[in-house]
């Protein structure tokens, strides 16, 4: 065999693997994350505070834990419509419009690429504050108190329809007893109570987004046990109770005309039981009441996505 043909030998499953992981992008729903904004009041008053890195870091903080929660429920193509991600991206493209790139190389103007959905999410309180509490004439113990409320906007953006609106609120409290050799270390502690307030705010997000556009159906059924596309990282817990819903017809609105999705028919509940990387087993409550494959399931009420 000649080397032209050994590196075609092994070019081809390369080309081939690439064309299919494309064919999988180009498939899923594209989604685009906004920048965490805080609302006009809120950064009035955190300026008048001397807050304003506190702020931008969690804002960041979120941005990027939203693509990577999202991300791992593998059913959207993030777009990034961050700020600063996107003057970058714009700034390699215009570099690419300049006669300087090989134009089969360069990225081109006008090709960013445009997304169906849209995440709106903003600020619209912070609160973060330290007390210094004397234990005795030596000790003293800082407890750092850190509230957040985000209000998030899920968008259709071919119809501007609003798809779903939620408010989330995190607040956590860390405890250390303060060496008195130190004078600061703030530092180290401000990362980690931001980011354990971003891990959850956008692991409720993510789980939220994904059941408002796909929610879980079932993909296999042996009764008394049931299989639904939903694994780990997606805020499913052992023990939880989900409710299995037989799909109806459509719903049209009589005065619009407009669409106001299928009917949705409550048959049966089903309790967690294995939680695996991709799936889910559930085993069904009560009798068999007809469940089948495609049919939907969701968490029952108080049991939602990200809660004990």
């Amino acid at each position: 065999m000649s080397i032209a043909a050994m590196l075609l030998f092994c070019i081809a499953p390369l080309q081939n693997h690439a064309q299919i992981t494309a064919q999988n992008t180009s498939q899923k729903e594209t989604l685009a994350i906004s920048t965490v904004k805080a609302t006009p009041e809120l950064e009035n008053k955190i300026k008048s505070l001397g807050k304003n890195s506190e702020l931008k870091q969690l804002t960041q903080s979120l941005e990027q834990m939203f693509a990577d929660r999202i991300s791992a429920n593998n059913k959207f193509q993030i777009v990034s419509r961050n700020d600063s991600d996107l003057n970058e991206i714009i700034s390699e493209q215009t570099f690419g419009d300049s006669g300087l790139v090989n134009p089969q190389t360069s990225a081109r103007l006008g090709q960013i690429k445009g997304a169906k959905y849209i995440l709106i999410s903003t600020l619209d309180d912070f609160q973060d504050r330290t007390r210094i509490l004397k234990i005795d004439n030596e000790r003293k113990l800082s407890i750092r108190s850190l509230r957040v409320s985000l209000i998030t906007k899920l968008y259709d953006s071919t119809t501007a329809a609003l798809l779903d609106s939620a408010t989330q609120t995190f607040t956590n409290e860390m405890r250390r007893n303060i060496n008195p050799t130190v004078l600061s270390d703030e530092g180290p502690n401000t990362d980690q109570i931001f980011a354990d307030a971003s891990r959850k705010i956008a692991d409720k997000i993510a789980a939220d987004i994904t059941n408002a556009i796909f929610p879980a159906k079932i993909v296999g059924c042996t009764f008394p046990l049931i299989t639904i596309n939903r694994g780990e990282g997606t805020g499913i817990k052992s023990g939880q109770t989900w409710v299995v819903y037989a799909i109806g017809e459509e719903m049209i609105d009589p005065d619009t005309g407009e669409s106001l999705g299928t009917e949705e028919i409550p048959i049966c509940k089903a309790k967690v039981l294995t939680v695996k990387t991709k799936t889910t087993t559930l085993q069904i409550v009560g009798d068999d009441m007809g469940v089948e494959k495609g049919m939907i399931v969701r968490p029952e009420q108080g049991n939602e996505f990200g809660k004990e």
